[in-house]
């Protein structure tokens, strides 16, 4: 159903792989970026926010990603490699956040 809506929408068919790259650019950029904004704050409650803001930046990153493979714009192969990528990222941060309320 989304992928049906998003595919009929005219301005989508032609927004350019750059746009769409540039959104899963930021997604994938903001995951580190948030961890160690976190660390640097050296309050154990700021750290684990901020670990969890970058746990969202992994999921949005996904969302995109699977998107992109629904829409066309890549192939079940790479979205799949980078997917297992992100499922591993995801556990180590998961990981962290647990240790550090314990």
């Amino acid at each position: 159903m989304l992928k049906d809506a998003i595919s009929s929408l005219n301005f989508f068919q032609k927004m350019s792989y750059m746009a769409w790259f540039n959104f899963l650019r930021r997604s994938a950029v903001s995951i580190p970026a948030n961890i160690s904004e976190g660390y640097g704050l050296r309050y154990r409650g700021e750290y684990i926010r901020f670990l969890n803001i970058a746990q969202g930046s992994v999921n949005e990153l996904e969302t995109h990603l699977i998107l992109s493979h629904r829409v066309g714009l890549c192939s079940e192969k790479d979205v799949e490699m980078i997917l297992n990528l992100l499922k591993e990222e995801s556990r180590m941060i998961i990981s962290l956040i647990k240790k550090l309320e314990n």
